[in-house]
Parts: structure tokens; C-alpha cells; sequence
């Protein structure tokens, strides 16, 4: 062959090229164009559509009707019932020698006096004894009832003190236990007080008064 043959062959091989690529690139534009174009589409529509949020006005003010009634009122012809009051049965307070009687009780102090000393015991300085001669009765329906030392104290009117039975005692003391129905007991019941020339109270609550107010006796003052 000889160099013009070789020379047609080379040119008519790179337009044949040129044609290819130009054919492969109008195949991609088409193929492409659609795509694009939807793409396109989609894009406008979407910047078409306003973006702009319409907000609702919700009242925020809740108004009630000024027309409920607020005071309740109660009726006023209901009857008021009044409490029933519970009087304590009145025991008048007894003197040496009165016979006292209350809940199923006879009590009775037949004497009273002051002892500096007893069975060679004496009492704290600036104290004094007071002895008391007791007799103590059931006059009850009940079978027994009970009587004990330390039902007693004594009481200081003037001062307000007041004192338990001391564990000095004169003899025959009282002593503690129950009284058969229709039977007594009888015995000394000793206090221990500040020597004062003041009167004194004897008050007497056994268990079995159950709220009942006590037994007192007022001894005035001793000599």
C-alpha cells in the first residue's frame, strides 16, 4: 500500500470517530432530557406552593358565667338540738363525824389530831403528822368492794398542797383489801404535811367511783 491509501484509510477511520461520539452524545442529551425536565417540574412545583403557615387564633380567655350562685346557703328553719348535760351527783363536803355515803360508801372520820412523833419516828423539820381515825362501811348491792391506804391525800386549803398517806403510820393502821357487804373496816391513816396553822381536807377516791366525784371531809384546823 502505498502512503495515499494509508492516508484515506487514517482520515475516513477518525471521521467514522467523530460520528460515534456525536452520536453517543445526542443519545445521552435525549435520554437525559426527560429526567431533567421532571426534575424540573417537581422543583417549580414545589417553590409554586406558598410556604407560609396559617395560624389559627385559639382565645386564650376562658370566661365563666357570673350568674353561679357562690355562697351556699343553709336553710334556717332546721331545728338545733341541744346537747344533753351530764350532772355529777353534788356530795357535800362532810365535817369530823358526818356519815358520808355515795357509791355503795359509808365513810366516816371520827377523829383528827397532830403528833410530833410516832412509835419514836418524827417527821422532816418543819413537818408534822396528822393522824386520821377512819371507819369505812359497803353499804352496796355488790358482794365486795375494794378500799386501799392510798385512795386518801389531804389536802392544805389555804396552800394548796396537797399529801399522800406516809409509811408511818400509827397502829392500828389502815390497811388495804375488800369490804364484804354489810361489814367495815376501821384503822389510823397518817400524813406527813408542813406544820402550818391552816385548815385541811381529806379527800377519799376509790376505783370503784368510776367518775363519780370523791368523798371529802373538811377538818378544819387541828389543834
Amino acid at each position: 500500500m502505498n502512503k495515499k491509501t494509508i492516508t484515506i484509510i487514517i482520515v475516513a477511520i477518525a471521521i467514522i470517530g467523530c460520528l460515534m461520539c456525536i452520536g453517543i452524545g445526542v443519545a445521552i442529551k435525549v435520554f437525559s432530557t426527560p429526567t431533567q425536565i421532571a426534575a424540573n417540574q417537581v422543583n417549580n412545583e414545589n417553590q409554586s406552593q406558598p410556604t407560609d403557615i396559617i395560624k389559627t387564633e385559639i382565645p386564650t380567655e376562658i370566661t365563666t358565667s357570673t350568674n353561679i350562685p357562690t355562697e351556699v346557703t343553709t336553710p334556717t328553719d332546721i331545728p338545733i338540738i341541744p346537747t344533753n348535760t351530764i350532772e355529777n351527783k353534788i356530795i357535800p363536803t362532810g365535817k369530823i363525824g358526818d356519815r358520808i355515803e355515795n357509791n355503795g360508801i359509808a365513810f366516816t372520820i371520827l377523829s383528827a389530831k397532830k403528833e410530833n412523833q410516832i412509835q419514836g419516828f418524827t417527821p422532816q423539820t418543819g413537818n408534822i403528822y396528822i393522824i386520821i381515825d377512819v371507819k369505812i362501811e359497803n353499804v352496796s348491792s355488790e358482794a365486795e368492794i375494794p378500799y386501799n391506804l392510798f385512795y386518801f391525800k389531804i389536802k392544805d386549803i389555804t396552800n394548796g398542797y396537797e399529801y399522800n398517806p406516809s409509811f408511818i403510820s400509827a397502829e392500828p393502821s389502815l390497811q388495804s383489801g375488800n369490804i364484804q357487804k354489810g361489814e367495815m373496816v376501821r384503822g389510823f391513816v397518817t400524813f406527813e404535811v408542813k406544820s402550818a396553822d391552816v385548815e385541811y381536807l381529806v379527800i377519799y377516791e376509790p376505783l370503784v367511783f368510776d367518775g363519780s366525784p370523791p368523798i371529802k371531809v373538811n377538818l378544819g384546823k387541828i389543834p
